[in-house]
């Protein structure tokens, strides 16, 4: 793979490679050519719990480039260890609910403190259960060679059976418990009596480039990160509307990712493995093993996995291994 990679290097930069030395030297001058011409490639985190997993992401992430951390501000940290991580906790915290666009809120805060460095270019969105199926050498090189790395699918109706227009169509008030009996419950008396034959009229914002869904966790250049800052702060009709409905992070950066580039893309970096959970609708992202992570490598698609913890420990010291 790294042959590879920097072949197409080559090809953009007009700089040989084959007089580079051993592996390490090609690593080396592979990471130093990087930085040069595509400048640094930042890291935004959205957690809220599990101090141990974000303090091993931001260790095995930040010899790659500057890593920003968002915890949810439901979470209590006064007694994090966090003074010596090298990343960026911000200081602005939003209270972050499952299906809700706070998650979105969260999301603009990250890409607005990576973008005050004019010298970040790249940005990598994670949450805290996320870790790196690739080597760094790999990780590091992959985005080197990749544009915008975004799900993008046309939505609603897919053609699995995920996202029917119904979600398009139906306000979403959060609880806090995601799916439980009293979520069905809130969201039934609203949307079945409050809102009464007024279902949300999605298609009269729906941009041209169509609606678009996808997996929430994405890598792209600076040129779209500023544009979706951009178009979510100027709460036009489009984004007041996304802020009414589920799951909206999973919505509104793949459907403006669609209006900024007219491009459909199926897949974005992580790898998330799918379960049902009883007395729950919908599906639920499950814990990854090993065998999971040998089959999705094999696949040479995806950066990431999700769901690891801490607890973890033999897996994501196999990981980092790789």
């Amino acid at each position: 793979m790294i042959d590879s990679l920097l072949s197409q290097f080559e090809e953009r930069s007009d700089r040989p490679v084959e007089n580079l030395g051993d592996e390490d030297d090609r690593i080396t001058m592979a990471h130093t050519m990087e930085q040069a011409v595509q400048g640094n490639h930042a890291f935004l985190i959205l957690t809220h719990d599990d101090e141990k997993m974000l303090s091993r992401i931001v260790n095995r992430l930040s010899p790659l480039g500057p890593v920003f951390v968002h915890v949810d501000a439901k979470t209590n940290i006064s007694k994090w260890q966090l003074d010596d991580l090298p990343c960026t906790i911000l200081q602005e915290r939003v209270r972050v609910f499952w299906g809700d666009w706070s998650a979105v809120e969260a999301t603009v805060l990250l890409l607005e403190a990576a973008l005050t460095d004019q010298s970040n270019m790249r940005f990598t969105l994670l949450s805290g259960s996320h870790y790196p199926i690739l080597s760094n050498e790999e990780l590091q090189l992959r985005a080197m060679t990749s544009t915008n790395v975004i799900g993008s699918r046309p939505a609603p109706n897919m053609p699995d059976g995920s996202r029917p227009e119904v979600d398009y169509q139906r306000h979403f008030y959060r609880t806090s418990t995601p799916n439980g009996t009293w979520s069905k419950v809130k969201n039934g008396i609203m949307n079945r009596i409050v809102y009464y034959r007024r279902p949300l009229d999605w298609k009269s914002v729906t941009p041209l480039s169509g609606m678009r869904a996808g997996e929430s966790y994405w890598s792209i250049n600076r040129e779209f990160a500023e544009y979706c800052v951009r178009q979510i702060r100027s709460s036009s009709p489009m984004i007041a509307y996304f802020k009414l409905i589920v799951c909206s992070d999973e919505k509104v950066f793949a459907t403006l990712y669609g209006e900024f580039s007219g491009e459909v893309s199926l897949d974005g970096t992580t790898y998330s493995k799918w379960m049902e959970k009883p007395h729950h609708t919908g599906r639920f992202p499950a814990p990854v093993s090993k065998i999971d992570i040998e089959e999705v490598r094999s696949l040479d698609k995806y950066w990431f996995a999700r769901k690891l913890r801490s607890s973890d420990s033999d897996l994501l010291d196999w990981l980092d291994e790789l």
